[in-house]
Formats: C-alpha cells, structure tokens, sequence
C-alpha cells in the first residue's frame, strides 16, 4: 500500500534483544517523567479534589504553596515511585510495541501501516498498564500528600501497606477499567501518529534512515504526538486519578461511569472532565518527545554498536 512505501524504522533496524529493547524504554521513560515531575503533582493535586478550580495561575500558587511549606524538593515527591512505575511501564511498552508491530506486520501484511501501528500501539499500552498498575495508584496516593513531611504515604511500600491492610488488595487496582479505556487509545494514537509522521517526513526529505531524522524534527513529533493523544483521552484520566485516590467503599466507588456521570453533574462537562488539560498540553507532549526521542536515539546506538561489531567480526575473517 502507500503507506508501506513510506518505511518503518522497525523493520530497517538491524534487530535488538527483547532486554535491550526494555532497557532503552525504561531509560526514555524515566527521563521524560523526571523532566515533568513537577506540573505531573499539581496536575493531580487538581484533578482529586473537586474544590479546587483549576486556572495556570491557582497551580502556579499551589506550587508555591509546596515549595514554601516543604521545599523546592517537594514538587518531586512521589518521582522515585514514579520511576519505580515509569521504567517497567516504558520498557513494557517500547518493547511490546516493537514485538507486537513485527507480529502484525507479519500476520496482516496488506494492514495499512497507520492502523497497524495503532492497534500494536494500544496492545503494548494496555499490557504494560496491566502489569505496572498498583504502582500506579500508590503514586497517586504519594502525590496528594500534602503533609509536610510526606508521612502519610512515606514511600511506595508504606502507601501499598497502607491501602491493602485499610481497604483490601482489590483497592490495587481501583480504577482500572478507566484507565485501560484511556491508556489503549492514547498509546494507539501516541505511536501511530509518531510513527507515520516520522516516515512521512523521511520520505519528503529524502532520508534513507529514520537515523538521520534531526533530533529537533524528532521532539516537534514527539510533542504532536502527546498532544493529540492526551487531548483524546484526557476525561478518562480525570477519572483514574479519582478513584485511585478515594478509599474503597466510599462515593467513588459506584463505578468509572457513575463517577463520570457525577462529575459532569456536580462540577461540570469543561471544569470536570477536562479540568488541568491545559498542563497537560504544556506538559504531556513534552514528555512524549522526549520519551520517544531517548528512546530511538538509544536504539539507534545501540543497533551501530551490533553493525560495528558485526563489520569488525567480518574484517577478522
């Protein structure tokens, strides 16, 4: 099809281990979400308390209002639990996709490449949710803490006590439903609009190699990419975050679609569901530029370093 002529960097690739694969992930996963750590905790400050309007002014004081009661530190609480999550949930992800991609390619040749990318893209994200999210959820719990020394939930192990021993281990996974309906679209779209753009513009700049793509062209793409994505499914993140932080058998425990149905009712269609995109379109395409960036340029290295070493292996003989 027209679509195949544009390429696909995943087949041109001289192929990597299913470890080396996770390592580069993780790695681009970590970087991206250190980066925004910070408007990632006021997003979710905002996003569970429904009395708390949203404007960039009100987060910018309750960033201030973190910084003056616990220090500038403090809007990277909750990063290491973060990084505890991010890096499988990264490496699951980039090396499902590149698995997922190459199996469907092979199943469904006459697939159009944009398709393809999406369903193998919403296949990773979903398996990687599946398997990261507990993790998920503590570092939600971590990031509401508002105490000044963080005592309520003062680490991933603590919180994880804390919500099994007080509500269950079926609290681990309060919120699921949502997020897998939000987290298959958005690794969908997030992979199939990187992906296809990145082959589109190889083919209007008459670049052999996805390689030789400038790393500014590669983070514009990125963060095309996190916008669209986010802006699709954002609603279904507002609701995750609600009934991660709500205590098993309390109102948010009707179920992902009555809370929805409250939100909109009590706060809103715009200031409910939608409430903190605004970051978001600020912060979530940054992160996935320089998710993705971090992750093809480590791949790309990666896959030299096995051409130089197979061409020096070569000369030997």
């Amino acid at each position: 099809s027209p679509s195949r002529g544009l390429g696909d960097v995943y087949k041109r690739q001289p192929s990597l281990s299913s470890l080396e694969l996770l390592c580069c992930g993780s790695i681009a996963g970590a970087a991206a979400k250190t980066v925004i750590a910070p408007g990632d905790r006021i997003k979710i400050i905002f996003q569970t308390d429904p009395s708390r309007p949203f404007s960039m002014g009100n987060a910018l004081r309750a960033g201030r209002e973190i910084v003056a009661t616990s220090g500038p530190l403090a809007l990277w609480r909750g990063n290491g639990a973060t990084m505890v999550r991010i890096m499988p949930h990264a490496g699951i992800v980039y090396m499902c996709f590149d698995k997922y991609n190459g199996a469907l390619g092979a199943l469904l040749p006459d697939t159009p490449a944009a398709s393809q990318r999406f369903v193998a893209g919403a296949a990773a994200g979903a398996t990687a949710t599946a398997v990261t999210y507990p993790l998920d959820l503590m570092r939600a719990r971590m990031a509401i803490d508002m105490s000044r020394d963080g005592s309520r939930y003062a680490s991933m192990w603590h919180a994880g006590s804390r919500v099994v021993s007080a509500e269950g281990w079926r609290a681990l996974y309060s919120g699921i439903t949502p997020t897998l309906l939000g987290v298959m679209p958005y690794a969908g779209l997030s992979f199939a609009v990187f992906e296809t753009l990145k082959a589109a513009a190889r083919t209007r700049w008459g670049l052999t190699s996805d390689r030789e793509l400038p790393t500014a062209a590669r983070l514009t793409i990125g963060g095309v990419a996190g916008l669209i994505a986010q802006s699709a499914t954002y609603p279904l993140d507002i609701v995750r975050r609600r009934m991660q932080v709500a205590p098993a058998g309390g109102p948010h425990a009707l179920g992902w679609v009555a809370l929805m149905r409250r939100i909109v009712r009590t706060e809103g269609l715009i200031c409910g569901l939608y409430k903190g995109l605004s970051m978001n379109w600020i912060k979530s395409p940054i992160a996935i530029a320089v998710s993705f960036t971090v992750n093809d340029t480590l791949k790309h290295e990666l896959a030299r370093m096995h051409a130089e070493r197979r061409g020096a292996a070569a000369s030997a003989t």
